[in-house]
C-alpha cells in the first residue's frame, strides 16, 4: 500500500499480489471477478500446514494463501510430499519465504490469464523479479528483467 501511495510511481492498472492469489484492478483495489474466482474456488483455506512447528506465520493478510517464514534446513522432503498431497503448490523463495498456494496459482500463471483476460499480446508484457516467486513470470516466456540484488536468488539471467 506505501507504494500506490507513492507520487514517483505510475499508477498500476492491474495488481497481481499474493504471490499470484490476488488480482485486482489498480484504481479500485477491487478483486478482477473473472479470475479470482477459479483462484478462490481451489483453495482450501487457511492453516492448512500451520503444524509444522518451524513455520512461522507471517503477519501479512492471507487469502488464498499461506505465507510464513522458515530456514531453508527446514523445507523437507515430508514437508513437500504433505504440501503436494493437499494438491497445494509450494514456493520456497530468497531462503525465508515460504508460501503454500493453490495447485497452478503463481505469478506468472495469473498474469498470463490476465493477459487473456484484456486480449493484450505477450509482445505487450514486460515482467521483472528478483527472487524465486516472480521465477514463474520468467517461466511464462514473457520479456523480463531480474531487479535488484538478484544474484544467488536462483534466477539465472541469459
Amino acid at each position: 500500500m506505501p507504494l500506490l501511495s507513492d507520487p514517483t510511481i505510475p499508477d498500476p492498472s492491474y495488481i497481481i499480489c499474493d504471490v499470484g492469489a490476488t488480482v485486482v484492478h489498480g484504481d479500485t483495489l477491487q478483486p478482477v471477478h473473472s479470475l479470482q474466482i477459479e483462484i478462490d474456488r481451489t483453495w482450501p483455506g487457511e492453516h492448512v500446514v500451520d503444524h509444522f512447528e518451524a513455520l512461522q506465520r507471517q503477519e501479512v493478510p492471507q487469502e488464498r494463501r499461506c505465507s510464513y517464514f522458515c530456514d531453508a534446513k527446514d523445507v523437507t522432503p515430508k514437508v513437500i510430499q504433505i504440501i503436494e498431497r493437499l494438491d497445494l503448490d509450494l514456493v520456497f523463495s530468497a531462503e525465508r519465504y515460504f508460501d503454500v498456494l493453490p495447485k497452478g496459482v503463481n505469478k506468472g500463471g495469473t498474469l498470463a490469464q490476465l493477459i487473456d483476460y484484456l486480449k493484450l499480446s505477450s509482445d505487450q508484457v514486460l515482467v521483472g523479479g528478483d527472487t524465486l516467486n516472480d521465477l514463474s513470470m520468467f517461466e511464462q516466456a514473457f520479456k523480463g528483467v531480474c531487479v535488484g540484488a538478484s544474484i544467488g536468488t536462483g534466477i539465472e539471467v541469459a
